[in-house]
């Protein structure tokens, strides 16, 4: 192990917290000094990377560090007063892992902001990574730092146009996207294949909590060796950092909410699907004492479904898992983070995640007509093309009809629907209830089609889709009323070949190759 000073840095030193604790052999420290500045250089080459720690020094000062290394010792340095060495302050401990960075460390830079600095000087830690720019692959983008994730979550927003394509670290307003966290990278590669990047509708961040860069791993107390196993690769702190930065605390301790008694599901199984009702009941959060504290932590790999701040209020409603929304709106552009996570469980198959990323979410009979208005009735720049139909997925990923139904969803998605499905979303028992009641549906799964051109001619859409996320009165009923009638058909089965004929029924005949 790595010894450490207790000795507290002088005034005009600056504390270094130690970065990782764990093995470390095989390798040769060297100490130089360039110009003022020494440098503490680790060459192990059986992990075949270097380590180099810059830091700024005053030569004035007669305290000093004594730095040594055995082959057969973990101890990179050790406080001695007696030591005519030129570095000073406490001890700095090292350790390189190529498996998590695989490139050249330099830490001395600007990536630190919670270590201290005193009269000036600074002494903070960077770790230099070759893969470190975030990447995207289909619906998936590939993360690598703790900053880029606090940097997507606590910037606000930005509005975009229906269609337009969202920038690379910033969410866009009313967005529905999911975090995925882990510490197994071959795990999850192996779990999120071509169909999850091809086919989700929704925006997917992955993040490798083990493979965090030397400088955000500081502190963590995660001692990592080489065959250590990949959920002892995660420090509890690294897990504390995560759950603040997405506000997961609530969901994770069920800390209790100001919003007073909230809908509850009054669930019963049958052959068919599931049953339900829906129930003001006070929260078992709620009626717990106040003084009570949970303490549970994420179990990686973890999912989060994280509702993005910002957008039309009519398309929050009222889901009570999210807190007031007209309260987040208004804390747009002052307090992060701007939105608030909807679930967040242990990922254990991709179905879950399939269950909520696959099919775009809607939530409100708003925000089902804002959809199919702006992307089917009314794309920007596009023409509007006849025949086209809309399709509902009405389920929720606790029901075990509903997720035999989403196991056949990719191979539906690719072979089974029609041309004419210009618009295919999913609205989960669990947020969307405002559908629910507007539809009657009360067994799930349940599938509905609507004709888009019935729902064209409803009503004046161009006051809906520009008024500001508001068309009040006269307006929305027209809308409301044309959804109604726009509606075929809808089966509430969880059979796979009944779905598909119930489709096949309601499409055939249709020349789609002549239509568009």
């Amino acid at each position: 192990m790595v010894g450490a000073s207790s000795k507290r840095p002088r005034e005009h030193e600056t504390a270094v917290e130690p970065i990782l604790a764990g093995s470390f052999s095989g390798g040769n420290v060297s100490k130089k000094s360039f110009n003022g500045t020494v440098v503490a250089e680790t060459d192990n080459k059986s992990l075949g990377v270097t380590a180099t720690l810059l830091r700024d020094v005053d030569f004035n000062s007669q305290s000093s560090m004594k730095r040594s290394v055995s082959n057969n010792s973990n101890m990179v340095g050790s406080q001695n007063d007696d030591s005519n060495d030129e570095c000073e302050g406490e001890v700095c401990e090292l350790f390189k892992s190529p498996a998590q960075l695989g490139g050249k460390l330099q830490v001395g830079v600007d990536s630190r902001p919670d270590v201290p600095v005193s009269n000036g000087q600074k002494t903070l830690l960077h770790a230099e990574c070759t893969n470190s720019t975030a990447s995207v692959d289909g619906a998936i983008t590939t993360l690598h730092t703790l900053q880029q994730l606090k940097e997507l979550f606590h910037t606000p927003p930005v509005q975009l146009e229906a269609q337009a394509k969202a920038p690379l670290l910033q969410l866009c307003a009313g967005e529905t996207v999911f975090v995925v966290l882990h510490s197994n990278k071959e795990e999850i590669e192996g779990m999120l294949g071509n169909v999850t990047k091809k086919l989700s509708a929704c925006r997917i961040f992955c993040l490798d909590l083990s493979a965090l860069p030397l400088a955000e791993r500081s502190g963590a107390g995660a001692q990592i060796t080489p065959n250590s196993a990949s959920v002892d690769r995660v420090g509890d702190v690294i897990l504390q950092r995560v759950t603040k930065i997405l506000d997961l605390n609530s969901l994770l301790n069920g800390t209790p909410s100001a919003e007073g008694p909230s809908q509850s599901l009054s669930i019963k199984h049958s052959s068919a699907g599931a049953q339900v009702e829906f129930e003001n009941v006070a929260s078992s959060a709620q009626s717990s004492a106040k003084d009570e504290i949970c303490h549970h932590e994420l179990t990686l790999p973890s999912m989060v479904m994280w509702r993005v701040a910002g957008g039309p209020v009519d398309e929050y409603g009222d889901i009570t898992a999210m807190g007031s929304y007209e309260a987040i709106q208004s804390e747009v552009g002052s307090v992060p983070p701007y939105g608030k996570p909807l679930v967040v469980k242990e990922l254990q198959t991709v179905d879950q995640l399939h269950s909520l990323s696959l099919l775009a979410p809607v939530y409100t009979v708003e925000h089902l007509l804002r959809k199919i208005g702006e992307t089917v009735l009314f794309p920007p720049g596009n023409d509007t093309p006849s025949g086209t139909h809309t399709f509902i997925y009405m389920g929720a990923s606790w029901c075990p009809p509903c997720m035999r139904v989403v196991a056949s969803l990719p191979t539906m998605m690719k072979e089974g629907f029609p041309h004419s499905f210009a618009c295919v979303v999913k609205a989960d028992m669990d947020f969307a209830e405002p559908l629910y009641k507007f539809f009657g549906v009360e067994i799930i799964p349940t599938f509905i089609l609507l004709n888009n051109d019935v729902l064209k001619g409803a009503g004046d859409w161009s006051a809906f889709l520009k008024g500001s996320g508001k068309c009040m009165g006269t307006c929305l009923e027209q809308l409301r009323e044309g959804l109604r009638r726009s509606k075929m058909g809808q089966i509430q089965n969880s059979k796979v070949p009944l779905i598909q004929s119930f489709i096949d029924n309601h499409t055939k005949g249709l020349s789609f190759d002549e239509e568009f």
